[in-house]
């Protein structure tokens, strides 16, 4: 513009100022410090398809859009007047009736925890990290833990990727808890004394949220661990590369801090039963062993296969198993690829996952399986094993590639072995993965164990609000499907999903189809 240098005299609200000619009156006000309202206006950005007009003022009788209304010399503007108050009011009605967008925070829908993320995100901004740290662990008492391997749902919700790029909201959450560690964050004060005892059975995350929140209420506390030390899935399910043991250490001495008794090497089952607690005084029972049980391969020479949890363990505890070279890994969600990244580690020079179903319906996350492949990592995916046998010293598989059948009543395809495909691999060890599941064998020991109702998947059932099991006064929860509505953390991983992709394309594609040994 020819004269876009020159300055013309304006009025806003009876207030003279000066502005560049060709800026906006929106502009204008913003650099004197009115604010006009307004919804849909992003500088730098075009137009938009349908302006929210709330930014609309009067210009000398005229209603206007400050956003897009240049200033010129002796323009009188009104932003704030009974009738345009009147019009921004309709024009919100309006918008709300068409209402479409997020009533709640799509990063906090998308928690697991349900944690307030853009209260505690703001307030970290304001650098008031106690504050953040005591919102955060309103829903989650384990932020350190949770911050190393939270797979930040949050982050792909996060509706600054509409702009440019979501905030790192995970590891915003780790600074946060790392930070208020480092200088001493104490936590308020627990309620006033209830008198009332509880037992919480399981050291894990479900065992020690509910053990911390329950302290925070006053009542008195104690866990029983089957292990030598607490921390459940957290120190012997997932690879110290990700979650290292002092971190857990720290942790778990955190919540014992508030006054909360543990009681290690005891084992249900074979050093207590319910009973035996109802008969100490404790007044409620929270069951928080997870899913000790670990679906089995069903294939002639299963027999030959390791336990995935088991091997994860005793990594985790400082050993070396013996693996080989060789190494494959039957299954795809997260504890699979955290025993392939594991033996890596150990010295396994080719490591594979063979999973029946295609990339993007892999259980685990896509962030972790990247970062696999990156290590070395090789999926083979549209295959199943059927067959494991010995071979000079080693172990070979015959795998068969697979398909998906029609539909069942749910609507979910199952891979089935594609008939005359066969593929052999040969190798020095066979990791199964295929995932967690219940063990009902608890009922056996004792009359109340016996009571308690479980579901289908051998899990306890229990009331989706409240936790309760269908005896009076046990409740039990952790574990995938054991997370209550109001989103405290579960114990182990989360359940295992099917991506649901309703045909095979992309087993033909790149990688994916070809055989990696």
């Amino acid at each position: 513009m020819k004269d876009a240098g020159r300055k013309v005299t304006i009025s806003i609200d009876g207030k003279r100022i000066t502005a560049a000619r060709g800026t906006t009156v929106m502009e204008a006000a913003d650099r004197a410090g009115i604010h006009i309202p307004r919804l849909c206006h992003l500088p730098g950005k075009g137009e938009p398809a349908r302006p929210c007009r709330l930014c609309t003022v009067d210009v000398d009788g005229r209603k206007v859009r400050a956003c897009v209304t240049e200033v010129c010399e002796g323009m009188a503007v009104v932003t704030d007047s009974p009738g345009i108050f009147s019009y921004r009011k309709s024009r919100l009605e309006e918008l709300a009736s068409i209402h479409y967008g997020d009533c709640k925070a799509p990063c906090s829908l998308a928690c697991p925890g349900g944690i307030n993320v853009q209260g505690y995100v703001n307030l970290i901004a304001k650098r008031e990290f106690g504050a953040a740290l005591r919102l955060i662990k309103e829903k989650n008492p384990l932020p350190v833990s949770v911050g190393r391997v939270c797979p930040g749902f949050c982050e792909t919700r996060c509706r600054r990727i509409l702009l440019d790029e979501p905030l790192a909201i995970n590891h915003l959450k780790r600074f946060v808890a790392d930070y208020a560690r480092e200088f001493g964050f104490k936590d308020e004060e627990i309620g006033e004394p209830t008198g009332k005892k509880i037992a919480v059975i399981g050291g894990g995350p479900a065992g020690l949220s509910c053990a911390y929140f329950l302290r925070k209420q006053g009542h008195g506390v104690t866990i029983f661990e089957a292990e030598d030390r607490l921390g459940g899935l957290l120190r012997y399910g997932i690879p110290g590369y990700r979650l290292p043991n002092k971190e857990v250490d720290g942790e778990v001495q955190t919540v014992l801090n508030l006054g909360i008794q543990a009681r290690l090497n005891s084992r249900w089952g074979k050093d207590f039963s319910l009973q035996d607690l109802r008969d100490k005084g404790f007044e409620a029972i929270f069951i928080a062993t997870g899913l000790s049980g670990q679906k089995q391969l069903e294939i002639e020479g299963a027999g030959c296969a390791i336990c995935a949890l088991a091997f994860l363990k005793e990594v985790n505890q400082g050993g070396r198993p013996s693996i080989g070279a060789e190494v494959l890994v039957v299954g795809g969600g997260d504890i699979a690829v955290d025993a392939a990244r594991s033996a890596r580690r150990l010295g396994a020079k080719q490591v594979t996952v063979v999973y029946p179903r295609s990339r993007v319906e892999l259980p685990a996350h896509q962030r972790d399986i990247e970062e696999a492949e990156r290590e070395g990592v090789q999926f083979f995916l549209m295959a199943t094993p059927m067959k494991i046998m010995g071979e000079g010293g080693r172990l070979k598989v015959e795998l068969a590639r697979t398909v998906l059948d029609e539909p069942d009543q749910r609507g979910i395809r199952h891979p089935v072995p594609m008939p005359g495909s066969r593929l052999y691999w040969t190798g020095d060890t066979i990791i199964s993965a295929l995932g967690q599941e219940g063990d009902p064998g608890f009922q056996a020991y004792g009359e109340l164990e016996a009571s308690i109702q479980l579901t289908p998947k051998k899990t306890i059932k229990v009331h989706p609000g409240t936790m309760k099991t269908s005896v009076e006064g046990i409740y039990a929860g952790g574990g995938p499907g054991h997370r209550p509505k109001d989103g405290n953390p579960g114990s182990g991983r989360r359940p295992a999903r099917c991506g649901g992709h309703p045909c095979i394309s992309h087993a033909g594609k790149g990688r994916d189809f070809r055989a990696p040994f």
